[in-house]
């Protein structure tokens, strides 16, 4: 089959349009003086362009936006419908715009998204833009991208039925003596072939998490990511994935959290197994019913108008009625200090469900949910489920037929690979 035969999904213009539209729209709210915004991160230029080009977008605050290429111009213009242009410097950023009829401004700032970038390259754009005011855009990015449209929220409501899909069938194949590694060998293999991109990115740029598989104590060990799981991990270079020295035994939580991402959007949930032949303690059936009522009644409240700081006090103050105020979120100084986030082209998007988050929820926003209990010896346990906040509450993009207390896992007898 030819390269003319082969088909790629791409975000078609109308849908540009609409994402163009947002970021102007925050642009006025934030940055009402702002000459424009100029987005060099990659999945910035990935959510304004359609295209992951090697280059950068200028979106002036009217006029038709601009994607400038360092190398695969011809792929750039498969993918994006934006009007193209090749540079090699920086410098020579001022001279296409003018030449395209959308010059950047000098008489009033632009706006860079510095924090999709490294330091050096912040540095170099400062130096070879010297007539123009750089400032801060990165609140407006936020906040554009914290709202999706109906052809986002298609992509992460099949990467959610694909992801639920693929965790069922892991439960099919679990049985006690299995190691993390394996099992999440296993669940990549089952990704893939669900159609999982097999990255997903987080902010700061150059960082993916491929998620956790903890097995019993495994997952009270925390990491460098800012989340309530950890592992042991596969090393001290990767403490992510599983490990192949840790086994799951009977009587420990076995707790997955591995995001699926499908055309770049992501859908994030954790499920928590238990093998039936164990009897289930009635510490670890408290925590992980306090968990699922924590999700239960913050997903009934994601509407428009509802403050995610307000939902992260609801959230603790239900754990502290469960007697779990000191394991909520994990235990420690390296406690979790937000109980769900924002996600959408990131694990990580705007906003955190958490202290001083008082910027009201906007309908159409998706949030993971992920309210986690930190139980020794056992593990930790909890839930997480992805939610598009509506006028009605929360509507969820990746339940599962097996969304109970836990999903369980009868002692099997099978070879494994």
């Amino acid at each position: 089959m030819g390269l003319d035969e082969c088909s790629l999904v791409v975000a078609p213009k109308e849908e540009l349009r609409a994402r163009h539209a947002r970021l102007r729209e925050c642009m006025a709210r934030l940055a009402p003086n702002a000459g424009g915004l100029l987005l060099l991160g990659d999945v910035n230029v990935l959510y304004a362009s359609g295209t992951l080009a090697a280059g950068l977008v200028w979106l002036p605050r009217e006029g038709e936006p601009l994607l400038l290429a360092r190398r695969a111009l011809e792929r750039a213009g498969w993918e994006s419908p934006l009007l193209l242009a090749s540079y090699r410097s920086y410098g020579d950023l001022p001279g296409l715009c003018a030449e395209a009829g959308v010059p950047l401004p000098t008489d009033a700032p632009v706006l860079v998204d510095m924090a999709w970038m490294t330091w050096s390259a912040g540095q170099l754009l400062h130096a070879r833009l010297k007539d123009v005011t750089l400032a801060s855009g990165d609140a407006v990015v936020r906040l554009a991208r914290m709202v999706k449209t109906p052809w986002e929220i298609a992509r992460m409501t099949e990467a959610g039925r694909r992801q639920a899909s693929c965790l069922e069938e892991l439960g099919r194949w679990l049985h006690p003596g299995m190691r993390e590694d394996a099992v999440f060998r296993k669940l990549e293999l089952l990704y893939h072939k669900a159609g999982h991109d097999g990255l997903v990115r987080i902010t700061p740029p150059g960082r993916a998490v491929p998620g956790c598989v903890s097995a019993g104590a495994s997952g009270l060990l925390t990491t460098a990511f800012d989340g309530p799981l950890g592992t042991l991990g596969k090393s001290s270079a990767m403490p992510f994935g599983g490990n192949a020295s840790v086994v799951w035994k009977s009587g420990d939580v076995l707790a997955v959290d591995v995001p699926f991402a499908l055309q770049g959007y992501v859908a994030d949930r954790t499920q928590c197994f238990w093998d039936v032949a164990a009897p289930l303690p009635d510490e670890v059936r408290r925590a992980q019913e306090c968990c699922l009522a924590v999700e239960a009644a913050l997903a009934a409240r994601l509407f428009p108008g509802v403050t995610p700081a307000g939902l992260w006090d609801e959230a603790c103050a239900m754990a502290a009625s469960y007697g779990f105020a000191d394991n909520f979120m994990g235990a420690g100084p390296d406690r979790a200090r937000f109980v769900g986030h924002g996600i959408g082209l990131e694990m990580d998007e705007f906003p955190a469900l958490a202290r001083k988050f008082d910027m009201p929820l906007e309908e159409n926003t998706v949030i993971a949910l992920e309210p986690k209990i930190a139980l020794p010896p056992y593990g930790m346990v909890g839930v997480e489920h992805t939610f598009v906040v509506t006028p009605s509450g929360g509507l969820p993009l990746n339940e599962g037929k097996s969304d109970g207390l836990f999903m369980d896992v009868e002692s099997l007898t099978m070879m494994w690979f």
